[in-house]
């Protein structure tokens, strides 16, 4: 299996801008997909191990942040060596384009999939906010 390293230095497309060659390039495939429309930016990214509640959004000086957690009992009674419950967690974050409507961004779950729609706009001067997850 190839690797491949992305350096901002000495290559000119940015990391979500394709994949390395022999990756299939379906949407379903990657953690995070980003596309960008004439009206708004629109953020996929997988969280199929989350449920609703567990997964927060918040727009924080200029970033869009994904935090997700929740505590995973996986003890397994009659077994020799049971598992601990631990506690899973994930964090992602996009940095903002200047020009968003920050207060209408909205973020929904369906499938296993948590979809962030950014609107554009003129430019805002709201750079914090809690968003509200559907």
């Amino acid at each position: 299996m190839e690797t491949s390293k992305w350096d901002l230095w000495w290559e000119n497309d940015w990391p979500l801008s394709g994949l390395p060659e022999g990756q299939s390039g379906e949407a379903q495939d990657r953690p995070v997909s980003i596309e960008e429309t004439a009206d708004k930016y629109i953020i996929n990214t997988r969280l199929s191990e989350f449920q609703k509640n567990e997964i927060n959004v918040v727009v924080d000086h200029g970033f869009l942040k994904v935090f997700c957690e929740h505590e995973d009992d996986r003890t397994s009674a009659g077994k020799p060596f049971g598992v601990k419950p631990c506690r899973c967690s994930l964090r992602r974050s996009f940095l903002l384009p200047e020009a968003v409507d920050v207060p209408r961004i909205r973020a929904t779950v369906q499938d296993g999939w948590l979809k962030m729609e950014v609107p554009k706009s003129c430019g805002s001067t709201c750079r914090n906010l809690k968003v509200l997850v559907n």
